[in-house]
C-alpha cells in the first residue's frame, strides 16, 4: 500500500521514492522521483498555498498548486516528510 494524501481535487502518492500527483479530468499527471521534487508553502487566511514541481536553476517549474487547509497541514506535513525521507542520503 502506498502512502496517499488527497485534498481539493488533487490526490497525492508516494510509491516508493517516486512522488506522484493527479488531478481528475486531465490526462496529465506529475511523477518525480523524491531526489528532484520541491515543494513551496505560502501562509494563506484558513492554511497554506502549496506549490509541488522541481528545480531548474533555483526556480520551481513544472507542477501545481492547491491550498491545505490548516485542518489538514498536519496530514500533508507528514505526506511530505515521509517523501522526504526517501531520499538519497547525500
Amino acid at each position: 500500500m502506498q502512502l496517499q494524501f488527497r485534498c481539493d481535487k488533487w490526490t497525492f502518492l508516494l510509491d516508493g521514492r517516486v512522488f506522484e500527483a493527479f488531478y481528475p479530468g486531465t490526462d496529465i499527471t506529475h511523477r518525480y522521483h523524491v531526489d528532484h521534487m520541491t515543494i513551496e508553502a505560502k501562509p494563506t487566511s484558513d492554511g497554506q498555498r502549496i506549490r509541488f514541481g522541481y528545480l531548474v536553476s533555483g526556480s520551481l517549474f513544472g507542477g501545481g498548486k492547491l491550498d491545505v487547509p490548516t485542518e489538514r497541514m498536519p496530514e500533508f506535513e507528514a505526506f511530505v516528510k515521509a517523501a522526504l525521507a526517501a531520499r538519497t542520503p547525500a
